[in-house]
């Protein structure tokens, strides 16, 4: 849920207090523009409720998250590590959405039954609050909503890092007729458990680590990341309320049949009207014309003019968003060479290259966290190193790859067993294993 909406009866206002009393606000413009893009992530922007989202903000996102799906692999020597690593990596797909959408993605680990777990979080459940030089998140606030009985609560989150220490204060706040009021964190069930204060000590990086969408902030300049689609929202409205005009024009354009509804009286002479027929014709009384009482309507429907016009506006989001021609318009619209197609392609795969780029920093970030609680939780000695390999395969044409291998082969340049490794997606071991034995000729090896 988005903080900055209605949360159990709280309005902007109250949590813009709120942020006040933590000792920062946000600019209304960044406020109003992360409220924009959870909305638009959920299919609830202002415009939806006239013109409902045809998903073209999601498609973009699920096209690069399904792209980096095939390609990214992560692995850990530290058998806790790896299993949270594995755990994160599952979920590579929703932190891309997250990143493109709204702009950023918090990992929030947490230790619970036994092992190292995280949450996701998007930009507007939680609140960036300050960051280091290199746009490090170092304070945010994190909230959560709830209920217990009749009465409405928000657990707040402050993190804070600096100087080898990661702080946590938990805040607990009822909502009594909208006035915000702080209570005891022991006063719910849900937090009784809960400390007021929590201290890591001794550690190098922050415990919540943020994934970002690499858009340059140029809203209000901050380092605050944002969506993919800042700036160019109305694109995505222009596109919402094309689709509505072709489904509205589908609809509108449906064979009717006008009929004198004498033609739907039953046959044993009841006075009513079939409701099976009366479903099929518009009736009225009386001749249509030239003496007939029957006459059907089929309008040409504008398809071609609606989707020419549906494709031109993808295509400016399309080159908005860098995202490459083809990634979601109609391609057999448009008449391209080779070359113009290759370069939609480059430019898309150097966008999936930049997020796969923060999806490796931030694993690394997030791997480091992972080991320091597993050592302090579960006693296994410290050890973040991580493994981090890209597999492009699909980028390329697959049999010009196996002619470029086999004489890279021939050439001396490129092992058999790497080359099985490569096509066969066998490990070393196997691979070397399954390398045929050199054959002898006269006497030598062939």
């Amino acid at each position: 849920m988005n903080i900055f909406k209605n949360i159990g009866g709280f309005i902007l206002a109250t949590l813009r207090r709120l942020l006040q009393e933590t000792g920062k606000e946000n600019s209304d413009e960044m406020t109003q523009s992360i409220e924009l893009w959870n909305a638009i992530a959920h299919g609830k922007a202002y415009w939806n409720k006239d013109a409902p989202s045809c998903g073209i903000a999601q498609a973009i996102a699920q096209t690069i998250a399904d792209t980096i799906n095939e390609e990214v692999n992560v692995q850990a020597d530290n058998p806790a590590l790896n299993l949270a690593m594995q755990s994160l990596d599952s979920d590579a797909s929703e932190i891309i959405q997250k990143m493109v959408i709204t702009g950023g993605c918090l990992c929030r680990p947490v230790f619970s039954n036994g092992r190292v777990q995280h949450e996701l979080l998007a930009l507007g459940n939680y609140i960036p609050l300050e960051y280091d030089f290199d746009k490090t998140l170092t304070k945010c606030l994190i909230t959560k909503s709830f209920k217990e009985g009749k009465n409405n609560f928000v657990l707040v989150e402050e993190h804070e890092f600096a100087d080898g220490l990661h702080k946590i204060q938990n805040r607990l706040y009822s909502d009594d007729n909208g006035a915000l009021k702080e209570r005891g964190i022991k006063t719910t069930r849900l937090t009784e458990n809960l400390e007021a204060e929590i201290t890591w000590r001794n550690i190098k990086k922050p415990f919540v680590v943020e994934f970002r969408n690499p858009s340059v902030n140029m809203i209000d300049g901050s380092a605050m990341p944002v969506s993919l689609f800042a700036g160019i929202e109305k694109l995505i409205q222009e596109a919402d309320e094309q689709f509505a005009r072709m489904t509205w024009e589908q609809e509108a354009g449906k064979m009717r049949v006008f009929a004198d509804s004498d033609l739907f009286r039953r046959r044993q002479g009841d006075e009513g009207v079939d409701p099976k027929l009366a479903k099929m014709f518009v009736q009225f009384s009386g001749e249509v014309g030239d003496g007939n009482k029957i006459q059907t309507h089929a309008p040409t429907l504008r398809s071609e003019q609606q989707i020419q016009a549906m494709n031109e506006i993808l295509r400016r989001i399309e080159t908005a968003t860098n995202i490459g021609k083809g990634t979601i318009s109609d391609l057999q619209d448009v008449r391209q060479t080779a070359t113009q197609f290759a370069g939609g392609k480059k430019a898309f795969y150097s966008k999936v290259d930049s997020y796969e780029g923060e999806l490796e920093k931030k694993y690394k970030a997030v791997a480091y966290v992972f080991a320091y609680m597993a050592s302090a939780y579960l006693g296994v000695k410290f050890d973040d190193e991580i493994k981090i390999t890209f597999n492009d395969m699909s980028r390329k044409d697959p049999q010009q790859m196996k002619l470029t291998a086999m004489q890279e082969v021939s050439a001396g340049l490129l092992d058999k067993h790497e080359y099985r490794q490569m096509f066969y997606g066998e490990d070393e071991e196997t691979a070397r294993a399954n390398v045929p034995e050199p054959q002898a000729i006269g006497g030598f090896f062939a």
